[in-house]
């Protein structure tokens, strides 16, 4: 696995399939295919379920075809209109992490060193995304989707702390400490990270 410092490219042309979806969508869509053509396998096998759904759900009413492509097992990235995430620098980074894990529990042909630990959590929402007991703990617990982004965020780049276009997101008085510069990366992380989770069932 390798962590892609892109962001998503705006020239790229979304299929007519993606019309009546929505604009939350065709920015996923965007997303997937810039990580994609970066090489990463996890947003290949993303894009490839993606895809496939939406052309079925463009032959369903709206309203209908809305609903089939926010599934779990679609994506796991909440795509409802009124959805806030991002995926500037920071936000494609943790839709990275995001994708890691949800391609290792569900894909059937290819085995991560972490498979276990990803087919182990619960479904990702705003309730699994980061509990509470999860923010301030480094322990892993079992139904915190974020604590075990944030360890495979800095596992496949150890010296991320360090990529210098990461400091335009933080703010010049929290540069001068290594403590605070990373607890403020990691921060903005979490935050994107757990933007993307949809509400609980």
């Amino acid at each position: 696995m390798q962590l892609h410092l892109v962001t998503p490219d705006e020239q790229l042309a979304v299929p007519s399939h993606f019309g009546n979806l929505g604009a939350r969508p065709a920015l996923y869509y965007r997303a997937l295919s810039t990580l994609t053509a970066k090489g990463s396998r996890e947003a290949e096998f993303a894009l490839r379920i993606f895809e496939k759904k939406a052309q079925l759900a463009s032959l369903m009413p709206q309203e209908q075809a809305r609903v089939a492509i926010t599934h779990p097992d679609v994506s796991p990235v909440d795509l409802h209109w009124q959805t806030q995430w991002q995926v500037d620098l920071l936000g494609m980074m943790a839709l990275q992490a995001l994708l890691w894990l949800w391609a290792a529990r569900h894909q059937t042909r290819r085995t991560y060193w972490f498979s276990n630990e990803a087919k182990g959590l619960p479904e990702f929402n705003r309730h699994t995304s980061n509990p509470p007991e999860a923010s301030v703990c480094d322990q892993f617990k079992p139904d915190s989707w974020w604590i075990y982004a944030r360890y495979l965020l800095w596992a496949v780049n150890p010296k991320l702390d360090e990529e210098a276009c990461l400091l335009e997101f933080i703010p010049p008085s929290r540069r001068n400490s290594s403590t605070d510069l990373h607890k403020t990366i990691v921060d903005k992380l979490r935050r994107r990270f757990c933007s993307f989770a949809r509400p609980p069932n």
